[in-house]
């Protein structure tokens, strides 16, 4: 471990990251992970950390009552908040019960592994726009290797899934123009790295991936679908996935 990561270490209390580099926030990531996994198989709290970011990005997009301050409820930002945010409803209710379930089973401890967790992720994402959770999957093999092989699941490092993108959209331009936006489908989207792929690669065209690319993206993993759900939800990528 480094000194910067020592240093990060020291301050977690605090959820300070903004002085973290990528390999930081792995290296971080994953001594947490071990220490929520210390008595278990890596498969199910990687299974049920994606399960629980996945909920936590749901959930984000609704208006809770309970969650306003008491004496707040009238707030001007409370009440602008209110207009954008989605009512509460049977999907909303549905993932709560199930984010509870899971809450009670790791408790206190483990739930505040799963927060840092959490937050080390969104951090990572936001600032690096890459693939980190698909990259900690292949670093923790959390199903082994062998297995991961069988199943056809291989992770492909952002520097490649970017030339791919390249590759693929060089008429990007004329089809924005044409249709004001481009859509997107991923069969087998893994944890979403070529679809944050191709948004950093509109970027780097000038063009605000939030405005103009559409994503249809599928996979039969339920872990893959969570951890893509997450790593989109927080880049604000539109798509269905």
């Amino acid at each position: 471990m480094n000194n910067k990561t020592k240093t990060a270490r020291k301050k977690q209390s605090k959820t300070e990251f903004s002085k973290l580099n990528l390999a930081d926030c792995k290296q971080l990531f994953k001594e947490d992970f071990e220490k929520l996994a210390r008595n278990s198989s890596y498969a199910k709290e990687w299974a049920d950390f994606a399960e629980i970011g996945g909920i936590l990005a749901h959930q984000v997009a609704y208006y809770n009552p309970a969650m306003i301050p008491f004496g707040m409820e009238d707030h001007l930002f409370i009440s602008r908040a209110r207009e954008f945010l989605l009512p509460i409803d049977d999907d909303w209710r549905s993932l709560e019960s199930q984010y509870l379930t899971l809450a009670a089973e790791y408790k206190k401890e483990g739930m505040t592994l799963m927060a840092h967790l959490y937050g080390l992720t969104s951090y990572a994402v936001i600032t690096y726009q890459s693939d980190f959770l698909g990259s900690l999957h292949e670093e923790l093999d959390t199903s082994g290797r062998a297995q991961r092989q069988n199943k056809g699941e291989f992770f492909t490092p952002t520097h490649v899934a970017e030339l791919m993108a390249e590759l693929t959209l060089p008429d990007v331009d004329k089809i924005i123009e044409r249709n004001g936006f481009i859509s997107v489908s991923e069969p087998c989207c893994g944890a979403g790295g070529m679809v944050i792929a191709v948004a950093n690669v509109l970027k780097k065209k000038g063009y605000n991936p939030q405005e103009v690319l559409y994503v249809d993206a599928t996979d039969i993993n339920r872990t893959f679908f969570n951890l893509a759900y997450i790593q989109l939800s927080l880049l604000d990528i539109p798509a269905l996935i």
